[in-house]
């Protein structure tokens, strides 16, 4: 194991992660030292115990943990000191106690990254505590969806945006509004549904209806009038501009982003016929315009938590931002 790789990289994100989590530290993590104890070959008691636990909590003692201090824990004590740059004399004085429980600590801030990711569905091995390349490329594709710096490095911007993004419900708050677009929200808002639409900014209300759409739910307004408002929302111009909205459907209420850029239709063609030149510069293809005489030509994308986009399959950080910005609004 390159333990020295798992302290650097854990200690990058250390700070940041003691200030984001209020979790308390395992008992490993939290024995006291007295600093005159030196613990070596034939010591025995319980304080050469939780040595042997935190060694083991890190990998490097592989047996039960017995209190005595034999050649198995001096070999494990002598591999802790190389690998954090200690001197290896398989001794564990005052220095090499404190820096167990410096890496201790770590390993169990790292872990709760990786639980944290893994609810976001970036991480599917089981958190170990361990900040290797697994753990890097997870933060890695959360960074890329969240259009931030993709360095792998769980940064205060990172772990920002990661607290924002981990649902409200999983840290007590009862926050129902992330509703998940793959098999909850997608099948609140079936095709063929509408919804009322609450702009968060303006307060604003109107009417859409979900044309199709499988990543995310592409959408139409019910009405002309629906299409005024929504257009007076956007200052007179469609645009791709994400807004945070509340999606609410027969009563369920929903935080979601929408993009109020017609596109992929044409309202003087039959829904899904093969067309051409449709609409937002979309060329020849299915006429997604399901909704006749509402004074639009073509759907906008209405994204949920989680959603994706079509075209890339991923998630839409942008978009994410706004719905977390709607969850909170309420």
């Amino acid at each position: 194991m390159n333990t020295r790789k798992f302290v650097t990289l854990a200690t990058i994100t250390l700070t940041t992660l003691v200030g984001s989590f209020t979790y308390s530290m395992p008992t490993y993590a939290q024995t006291n030292y007295n600093s005159q104890v030196l613990l070596k070959v034939g010591v025995r008691g319980n304080t050469v115990k939780d040595l042997q636990l935190q060694l083991k909590k890190l990998k490097y003692f592989n047996t039960d943990a017995t209190g005595y201090y034999g050649s198995i824990t001096k070999a494990a004590v002598k591999q802790f000191q190389k690998d954090t740059g200690l001197r290896a004399d398989g001794v564990a004085g005052s220095q090499t106690l404190a820096a167990l429980q410096k890496t201790g600590s770590e390993a169990n801030t790292v872990k709760i990254l990786q639980i944290q990711l893994k609810n976001l569905n970036y991480f599917q091995a089981d958190p170990t505590g361990y900040y290797g390349p697994i753990t890097k490329a997870a933060v890695k594709r959360f960074q890329k969806d969240m259009g931030l710096s993709a360095d792998g490095i769980a940064g205060p911007q990172t772990m920002a945006a990661i607290q924002r993004a981990v649902p409200k419900t999983s840290r007590g708050s009862g926050n129902s509004l992330l509703v998940p677009w793959f098999g909850k929200a997608e099948k609140i808002f079936k095709k063929g549904s509408v919804a009322t639409v609450t702009d968060v900014a303006t307060g604003l209300t109107y009417r859409i209806k979900r044309v199709t759409g499988y990543n995310h739910a592409d959408c139409e307004t019910l009405t002309a009038e629906d299409t005024k408002i929504l257009k007076k929302i956007y200052g007179g111009t469609w645009s791709w501009e994400r807004r945070a909205i509340i999606v609410n459907v027969n009563g369920v209420e929903m935080a979601a982003s929408i993009a109020a850029m017609p596109h992929a239709g044409r309202e003087d063609q039959p829904f899904a016929k093969v067309v051409n030149n449709r609409s937002g510069g979309y060329g020849r293809g299915d006429n997604l315009d399901g909704v006749k005489n509402n004074g639009m030509s073509g759907v906008v994308d209405v994204h949920f938590y989680k959603s994706k986009t079509h075209a890339s399959n991923r998630i839409d950080g942008k978009h994410q931002n706004r719905i977390l910005q709607a969850a909170k609004s309420r």
